[in-house]
């Protein structure tokens, strides 16, 4: 009676093991759902949108960074990178932006039909200024000139200079950077432009002014000549030099044996 009452019940405790599942795992799978999409680049981002260099030569880098439709970042998307104006910013295949003449140029990177852009302004700072020649002695006047150059040595074509003089008493400057003697001493000259600043010591000389010793009328001078020794007769027009500090052969006064 027990035995055959076990057998009854045995399909039925079967059927609810697989109606309900197992523990040990080998119920049926969970339905998985449909397949995930793949990403798709829906947007792309340049970083830093805008960077100014202040010499030729200076770089910059650029990330460009690509997300998909779920926002998440594309680690292995590749950009394509490309300058719009080379002649002022070139750019590398990984975004390093280097300064090669003055003006702006936009960066462009492309992904998946996406492109964003970056604007590179470069704009030359003078960081050194250098006066030639070096120190300049002079009796009259000279001209100096002024090379103004970025942080990497490169010359600024058209750098706005300010002259000075540190002592006008002994010499001036132009704004053309004429520089004229005024009377002996020394002084500096100095070239500014921007932040930055050169000078040359300048020393001005004495002058020599030469004057012919013929004074008087013609009779006065025969009769010096026939007064005088045979030395002195016989070099009459010896011309007798004397040391004018600081004079300008415009503000002398006319004599017709007079020169500088």
């Amino acid at each position: 009676m027990f035995t055959r009452t076990r057998l009854f019940y045995a399909p039925l405790i079967l059927a609810l093991l697989f109606a309900c599942g197992r523990d040990d795992g080998m119920g049926p799978d969970p339905d998985p759902g449909p397949d995930p999409e793949p990403p798709v680049a829906t947007s792309i981002e340049v970083r830093p949108a805008a960077a100014a260099l202040a010499a030729i030569g200076d770089t910059v880098r650029l990330q460009a960074e690509v997300r998909d439709q779920h926002g998440d970042v594309m680690a292995n998307a590749a950009p394509a990178r490309s300058s719009l104006d080379a002649a002022v910013a070139t750019v590398s295949a990984m975004g390093r932006v280097q300064a090669v003449g003055e003006g702006a140029a936009r960066i462009v990177a492309a992904a998946g039909g996406l492109a964003d852009t970056a604007l590179i302004t470069v704009a030359q700072v003078a960081a050194a200024v250098e006066v030639s020649p070096l120190a300049v002695s002079l009796a009259r006047g000279d001209t100096l000139a002024a090379s103004v150059r970025d942080s990497n040595g490169v010359p600024i074509a058209g750098a706005p200079v300010a002259w000075s003089s540190a002592d006008e008493a002994v010499a001036t400057v132009e704004g053309t950077g004429v520089v004229t003697a005024t009377m002996r001493g020394a002084t500096q000259i100095t070239a500014t432009s921007g932040g930055a600043s050169g000078s040359a010591p300048v020393t001005v000389l004495d002058q020599l002014l030469f004057v012919s010793r013929r004074d008087g009328t013609p009779n006065e001078r025969r009769r010096q000549r026939a007064d005088q020794p045979d030395e002195r007769r016989n070099d009459r027009r010896r011309l007798r030099a004397r040391l004018v500090a600081g004079w300008d052969a415009d503000r002398l006064p006319h004599h017709p044996h007079a020169r500088l």
